[in-house]
């Protein structure tokens, strides 16, 4: 079984940023939240669900890659 570490801080900030309504990510933010979801991806804690954690990683690799 795969073992996961917590995620690091910058997701934690994204959390906060959007429970506050925010909608905007610093690129430390969005490149950690891009390491975890390729993380989650590659796991079997999330199976069933790849094809939202393809969307949601290409999204934001996407997003990335234009700054």
């Amino acid at each position: 079984m795969s073992v996961i570490d917590p995620p690091p801080l910058e997701v934690f900030q994204s959390f906060e940023t959007l429970d506050a309504g925010g909608t905007q990510f610093s690129i430390a933010q969005l490149e950690a939240i891009q390491a975890v979801l390729a993380k989650y991806h590659h796991s079997i804690w999330w199976e069933g669900e790849e094809l939202q954690l393809e969307r949601l990683l290409h999204r934001v690799t996407t997003i990335l890659e234009g700054n």
